[in-house]
């Protein structure tokens, strides 16, 4: 990448590059004011900055030395709503895109109590976020079991791991004595891998005195000349009898999904504890108390966990390999033609239901962990994180109310997550139809595209409006329509009403409108979710002509209490709506 390509944010320079957020750059506070200064050769055409998912203003200065562009922003406070490793993104007209390290974010506008709050609502619902949120968008399976964590996914592993062992190994050392003083085998090394149905049918046949069976009657699935007890080349089944060969495949891939998964795992751990004990080297410990470190809290979306985990999963990692060469020797080398399934052996022989509950458990809990620490990750802003919480506290309200959702989809819309998550949820229900979008964009008039007929006739004619959220409610008795804007803003009550809710207000009130009653609200009610316990109601505000039926104000949202968001739904939206 060009050398002239730099960012400077106060005192630290940033150099830019094709691969996103490698190494960390240095340390700042998110209610402080930095200068920003970005150069890069005027060949890459127009630049667009961007912190995370916002897009900074427009420089207050441009000018052009010898070739190179430089762009500075005045003190802004790019960083008030990011807490945590943030990143800029800088997108150039021409097409390319180049990428910052990580800086380190300190905030003292959240403590780490309110962090894990959050975090801990979403952990809660894990298993209907994935459900809802990823179902339809590629990266979510079935869901079930308890909220993900690595120590969790650990434990199951290690149950695992001990199911498989005692399944492929003979450990009881009167079966080994008896299978050596029979002469039904050579010795042989106790860890050796060992069919278990084979066993008990050698020891059956050896209390009745057979040393060895008829092989036109039975074909065993062990060699009885060799010093192991592997599937042979004998292993041919009549359609009366049943083989584990398709059990053993399937150990084996389990075995498989577990090492990946848990060499996955290790790596994050890994990333983790470098990046934390780079931080304290630094000294970055000793700054002030007020302020939040997002290393502090680095390891809140997958539960509590400690160094010690490391060494659990690398004595694991090494379990694993060996059970999976175990396995894989069960397994013919030749294929069977035919493979009998008249005895389900997972459900009926005792070791191997234990193995099939393992895998179940393991199944389930690896999705958890991978969707949903997907996408705690990303939410590396206050706002996001705060977004997220409001996202599922409005399904649950909607859900509560009596209303079904049919359909979550990823909409050609660019959400806050694009790709990842689903940002269009469709309810039905005896009252009519509900539809919630996250962050939809509100376009210019004249672009020639709507959004439930409203457009955006204020500010710049290039750039789109993004609510939070939009909620249109088509209420089938009465045949009305009532669309909804909500903007999240975690904050205090004082700082919402003085400077969010007018500026939410004058926005989607007075900025958009419908695009054939341009004298019309556009929103029945325009509302800001912040995390506060009461409902206020500011309608009062409004001017009564052509606002008698129009409300705006603030509604409380905080992770695992709804009663104020209920309050708000049956006191404000459905008296409009009656």
């Amino acid at each position: 990448m060009d050398d002239r390509l730099q960012l400077s944010v106060g005192d630290i320079k940033l150099a830019l590059g094709e691969r996103s957020g490698e190494g960390r750059a240095g340390t700042v506070f998110e209610d402080r004011g930095y200068a920003i200064t970005l150069h890069y050769p005027e060949s890459l055409g127009q630049a667009t900055v961007y912190v995370e998912d916002y897009v900074l203003d427009r420089p207050t200065e441009v000018r052009s030395e010898d070739g190179v562009m430089v762009c500075h922003w005045q003190q802004t406070d790019v960083f008030r709503n990011c807490f945590g490793l943030t990143a800029f993104r800088v997108e150039f007209s021409q097409g390319s895109t180049v990428y910052s390290p990580y800086i380190e974010v300190l905030s003292r506008k959240i403590s780490p109590e309110e962090i894990m709050a959050m975090v801990r609502y979403l952990q809660s619902r894990a298993e209907r976020i994935i459900q809802v949120g990823f179902a339809k968008t590629g990266l979510g399976m079935a869901p079930g079991g308890s909220t993900a964590s690595i120590e969790r996914a650990v434990d199951v592993a290690e149950e695992a791991v001990a199911a498989i062992e005692d399944l492929l190994v003979v450990r009881p050392s009167r079966i080994r004595r008896r299978l050596v003083e029979r002469r039904v085998v050579k010795g042989y090394e106790p860890r050796d891998p060992v069919d278990d149905r084979s066993i008990t049918y050698v020891l059956e046949n050896l209390d009745k005195g057979a040393l060895s069976p008829d092989p036109e009657k039975h074909a065993l699935p062990v060699d009885l000349s060799g010093r192991r007890l592997y599937f042979s080349e004998l292993d041919v089944v009549h359609k009366q009898e049943s083989t584990d060969v398709y059990e053993n495949r399937i150990i084996h891939g389990f075995l498989r999904s577990m090492h990946h998964r848990l060499g996955e795992i290790r790596s994050y751990l890994q990333e983790v504890y470098r990046e934390l004990d780079r931080y304290y080297l630094e000294g970055a410990a000793e700054q002030s108390e007020e302020y939040t470190s997002f290393l502090s809290v680095c390891g809140y979306h997958v539960g509590r966990i400690s160094r010690q985990t490391l060494d659990r999963i690398a004595t694991l990692l090494e379990r694993i390999r060996i059970n999976e060469w175990r396995a894989q020797q069960l397994i013919p080398a030749k294929p069977l033609q035919e493979m009998p399934r008249n005895t389900p052996w997972f459900a009926v022989y005792p070791r191997y239901r234990r193995v099939f509950v393992s895998a179940q458990q393991w199944y389930m809990i690896r999705d958890e962990f991978s969707d949903l620490s997907r996408l705690l990750l990303r939410l590396r802003t206050i706002d996001r994180l705060y977004e997220c919480v409001c996202l599922f506290q409005l399904v649950e309200l909607f859900e509560a109310e009596g209303w079904q959702l049919h359909d979550a989809s990823m909409m050609g819309l660019p959400g806050p997550l694009w790709g990842e998550m689903n940002n269009c949820y469709r309810f039905r229900s005896a009252e009519g139809e509900l539809e919630l979008l996250w962050e939809p964009p509100i376009p210019p008039h004249g672009s020639g595209e709507h959004l439930w007929n409203r457009v955006k006739v204020s500010g710049d004619s290039e750039r789109f409006f993004a609510p939070d959220f939009l909620v249109r409610i088509t209420h089938r008795a009465s045949g009305k329509e009532c669309c909804i804007v909500l903007d999240a803003k975690y904050g205090s009550e004082k700082s919402v009403f003085q400077h969010h809710l007018p500026k939410v207000v004058l926005k989607y009130t007075y900025g958009v409108a419908k695009s054939d009653e341009l004298s019309q609200p556009p929103f029945q009610h325009t509302w800001v979710l912040a995390p506060i316990g009461r409902l206020l109601n500011y309608q009062w505000q409004l001017p009564e002509a052509g606002f008698k039926r129009t409300t705006v104000g603030v509604v409380g949202i905080l992770p695992g209490a709804r009663d104020v968001l209920r309050k708000w739904y049956r006191e404000v939206v459905l008296k409009s709506l009656s």
